[in-house]
């Protein structure tokens, strides 16, 4: 059962009906109060607006990464600081955490550690940066395509199934 206002908030953000269950019906989102599902998707839909990316990426930010609603503002940008610490740019970091949002899942002691093994292997610190990047950036992508994907097969089983209602 959705929550009325969390249901209408939603829909005049932009989600859909299919985009808006897979968020809500995820793990641990469902199981937060009516009143923190909607503070916390309201907060960080603001907090991605302000940083500049559009309503249609923060939908499709949500909907690979539903458990984003789960974080903090401050978990949030503790990320971005980590990740600039290692040697991203804000801008750079905005945009890996637009194409793969499960970033803000990981650790950076977790990253760390994928960093340093690579090292162990023979990259440079700079090179280690610039293929993570790439990686992440491609897993997006291909995150994206999956989901429209997902999509148009949607749009065409509904429309099949009205032509052949009539």
């Amino acid at each position: 059962m959705v929550n009325n206002e969390l249901e209408k908030y939603m829909l005049d953000f932009g989600y859909s009906k299919n985009d808006m269950q897979i968020i809500i019906n995820s793990y641990p989102f469902v199981e937060l109060k009516d009143e923190t599902k909607l503070n916390n998707i309201k907060n960080i839909n603001n907090f991605f607006l302000s940083l500049g990316l559009q309503k249609e990426e923060i939908i499709n930010c949500s909907v690979i990464f539903p458990n984003i609603y789960t974080f903090s503002i401050q978990n949030l940008e503790n990320k971005i600081k980590d990740l600039i610490t290692l040697g991203y740019s804000k801008e750079d970091t905005i945009k890996i955490g637009k194409e793969c949002p499960n970033i803000y899942g990981h650790s950076i002691e977790n990253i760390k550690s994928k960093l340093k093994n690579k090292m162990k292997l023979g990259y440079s610190y700079k090179e280690i940066i610039k293929i993570f990047k790439c990686k992440l950036v491609e897993y997006g992508a291909m995150e994206s395509i999956k989901n429209s994907y997902t999509t148009l097969v949607g749009k065409y089983t509904k429309m099949k199934g009205k032509v052949n209602a009539k």
